[in-house]
């Protein structure tokens, strides 16, 4: 087990709970209140993840980082928080408002499936859009499909019939250019709080999802970054939460650790952002991309405890936010229901390079534990780009492909066994992302009856890494590398999620994953909700 201790900030009047914490709103009336508290928050996880069955026959070893997290280390810190403003009347409780962790997933707008084809009984939350729902640079928040708008009013239908809940996502990758200046005075702060207000409403919307990639932080190319970024942020969101109606979830999307600070470093205390976000999405993903030395997408831990870039891994994920002061139950796991297409003849995962970017690979290992196989160096390349796809390309090639057809359980058969050469979802070329249930449209995996889990095919054989806890294929026909994330090792990242405490685990995104939503599925399993 691991701990992790959290503070009560002098700035905000804070009450810790299960659930989360009770901040201030703006009321005429004021007071001043005095709190001292004592606030311990153990959380755990124990590495049962060692007596899981692969497919391929090895167990899975978290190795020695995760057993280093699973010793027991206990802080309890005192702290005294005072405010001369609180709220008289009025309260909101941050979290995700649930007993049980929550299964979430995004719903890109330019997907051939519909709202009404998701089955609402596996996830808790949408969160629609993510890249097409943008701040402008008249500072406007506009769609960027024409299509945008009516597929969210039936996804808030559908969602909301079924007792489920719907947020729209602003911002993404491509959609962040223009955030720090929406946040940059007093007066744009308080039209972006105006504007995501009238959505909210028009929409008959449960949240917003806020995926400013990076505050502070240079994201994609172009970019406008400034060391105030973060810090106005938190103003902004404090505004916005007080604008809101207190059942309104206001969420982020955020890299592995915790926002920067004007130093260029990252924040020591998130405390403030802990008492206005309901819960943070740590993407845990795009740790590498395509490249001739392939590496892990999303790794769950630094199994092998020797990584350059130790923060990029779900363990140290969690870790970092949470010693900076963000409660572990208000953290979320984003999880990829993709991977790359690499042109490689590795038969092993490789570390990346030491290269601060949203994550970093592990020293990689094939089969049981102990077998560790060390590769220095890593290829230059850029994971943002690939993932960043003309929404156009995108729709069109889902819909030529007939994506929620091809993804049925068909048994193996000796005549879907040919070599196949994969290509990416843009379709076209053989590097770049690739969707989980392309891998099976596209013949590099089927359904074992015999099994019951998706193998290799194709041409491909199935490895498994140690260090990262993710899966991979390989075919030395084609002259490909496949890692992704399967059932297995999303089971595996939410079982850490639940026995760590966490809120619940996300995905991007639900059309990635099979007509009878296998990922989701093994995501639910792992949580204990299946």
């Amino acid at each position: 087990m691991f701990s992790f201790t959290q503070v009560l900030v002098p700035s905000l009047l804070l009450a810790s709970s299960v659930l989360g914490r009770v901040h201030p709103r703006a009321a005429a009336a004021t007071t001043t209140i005095t709190v001292e508290a004592t606030v311990t928050q153990t959380v755990y996880w124990q590495a049962a993840a060692s007596t899981t069955a692969i497919s391929t026959g090895t167990k899975v070893s978290l190795n020695a980082a995760a057993t280093a997290l699973a010793k027991t280390t206990s802080t309890t810190t005192t702290a005294k928080a005072s405010s001369a403003t609180a709220a008289a009347t009025s309260t909101s409780t941050v979290g995700t408002g649930s007993s049980k962790p929550i299964v979430a997933a995004y719903y890109p707008d330019w997907v051939s499936m519909t709202p009404e084809q998701i089955d609402w009984t596996k996830v808790d939350w949408i969160d629609f859009g993510k890249s097409f729902a943008v701040v402008d640079s008249d500072l406007n928040i506009v769609f960027t499909d024409s299509s945008s708008t009516g597929l969210l009013t039936r996804a808030v239908k559908a969602g909301h019939a079924a007792g489920k809940k719907v947020k729209l996502s602003i911002g993404g990758w491509s959609g962040s250019t223009y955030f720090s200046r929406s946040v940059a005075t007093a007066d744009a702060r308080t039209a972006l709080v105006a504007k995501m207000v009238t959505l909210y409403n028009q929409y008959n919307l449960d949240g917003i999802d806020i995926d400013w990639e990076y505050p502070s932080t240079p994201g994609q190319s172009g970019n406008i970054v400034a060391a105030a970024d973060t810090g106005n942020f938190l103003i902004f969101l404090q505004l916005l939460r007080n604008a809101l109606p207190a059942s309104a979830k206001i969420t982020a999307a955020t890299q592995v650790w915790p926002f920067t600070g004007t130093d260029g470093n990252p924040l020591s205390d998130v405390k403030a952002f802990a008492a206005v976000l309901d819960w943070i999405s740590i993407m845990v993903y795009d740790v590498w991309g395509s490249s001739s030395t392939p590496g892990p997408n999303a790794p769950l831990s630094d199994g092998c405890g020797n990584s350059l870039q130790p923060l990029a891994n779900a363990y140290a994920a969690v870790k970092s936010w949470s010693t900076a002061g963000f409660p572990v139950n208000q953290i979320v796991l984003a999880t990829a229901a993709y991977g790359y297409i690499s042109t490689s003849t590795a038969t092993t995962l490789v570390e990346r390079r030491k290269e601060r970017r949203r994550g970093g690979a592990q020293l990689s290992s094939v089969g049981d534990i102990g077998n560790w196989i060390n590769f220095a160096g890593g290829a230059k390349r850029d994971p943002h780009g690939q993932l960043l796809r003309k929404s156009s390309l995108a729709r069109k090639a889902s819909m030529k492909k007939g994506l929620r057809k091809d993804h049925r359980k068909r048994a193996w058969s000796s005549k879907r066994s040919t070599t196949v050469t994969l290509y990416n979802d843009a379709g076209g070329s053989v590097d770049g992302q690739i969707m989980f249930n392309d891998l099976i449209a596209q013949g590099a995996l089927v359904w074992s009856s015999t099994t019951k889990k998706w193998i290799a095919a194709g041409g491909f054989t199935r490895s498994w890494d140690a260090c990262s806890s993710t899966p991979f294929l390989r075919s030395s026909a084609s002259g490909q590398v496949i890692t992704y994330d399967d059932p297995d090792s999303l089971s595996l990242k939410a079982q850490f999620a639940l026995q760590a405490g966490l809120g619940g685990v996300n995905v991007w995104d639900i059309h990635g994953d099979t007509s009878a939503f296998d990922l989701l599925v093994s995501l639910r399993s792992g949580l204990g909700l299946a």
